[in-house]
């Protein structure tokens, strides 16, 4: 093998297990945190790429009990749950917002 092909293999698996370490890092902040409040609107965005890519982000404005608002991305699913003015809890160790039971 060549110092070249070592140097390009050692780097693409460094790479990746430094993306792999920040993706864990977000998702075991995101699993942490827990809020509650109502909705007050929903948003969707359609971006558009090249070649004819679109693709849609949904959003969900939330005033916590706290009293700050909060603009949360979510899927569509949970997006289509929500209507202005639902309760919505977002509980510790859960990726996702939920309504309340």
């Amino acid at each position: 093998m060549s110092t070249g092909l070592i140097v390009s293999v050692a780097t693409a698996v460094i790479t990746l297990a430094v993306c792999g370490v920040i993706v864990w890092v977000m998702f075991s902040n995101m699993r942490k945190q827990a809020w509650k409040g109502i909705v007050i609107s929903k948003s969707s965005k359609e971006i558009e790429g090249a070649s004819d890519f679109s693709s849609t982000s949904y959003f969900i404005l939330v005033k916590l009990d706290n009293g700050t608002q909060k603009n949360i991305r979510v899927g569509r699913k949970i997006w289509e749950q929500f209507k202005a003015g639902d309760r919505i809890v977002k509980d510790a160790g859960k990726l996702n917002p939920q309504k309340p039971v």
